[in-house]
């Protein structure tokens, strides 16, 4: 991925997050991806140098920053991008009989609900 669109898989996770949730704040992007915040830091400082990412000072607490894409994060964040984690996910998913992605999307809800108690 990083060779396809120039960010990392980390990095695409959180430009797909940020698409998502636009305003989302560091300390909710480190909990929605599960990751230290110290960690997200530098991603979101990673995507920023690249422009894909832009922050906005809270109106209220200036200690704390949203979040949101920048023209070319819009553009970078699309879902069936070339060389994306998605993009193959889909394709195997596409190639796979019925009942193999009824019972995968059983097993990753199942993961997914493990993730939310970590």
């Amino acid at each position: 991925m990083e060779d396809a669109l120039g960010i990392s898989g980390p990095q695409r996770f959180a430009l797909r997050m940020i698409g998502v949730h636009p305003g989302i704040t560091a300390g909710e992007l480190a909990a929605v991806l599960h990751l230290h915040p110290s960690t997200v830091t530098g991603i979101v400082q990673r995507l920023e140098t690249r422009r894909l990412v832009k922050r906005a000072s809270n109106a209220t607490d200036g200690r704390v920053a949203h979040l949101y894409l920048t023209p070319a994060g819009v553009k970078a964040n699309k879902p069936a991008a070339k060389g994306t984690i998605e993009r193959a996910a889909r394709a195997t998913l596409t190639r796979c009989p019925a009942p193999q992605r009824k019972a995968t999307a059983s097993v990753m809800g199942h993961f997914a609900a493990e993730l939310m108690k970590i």
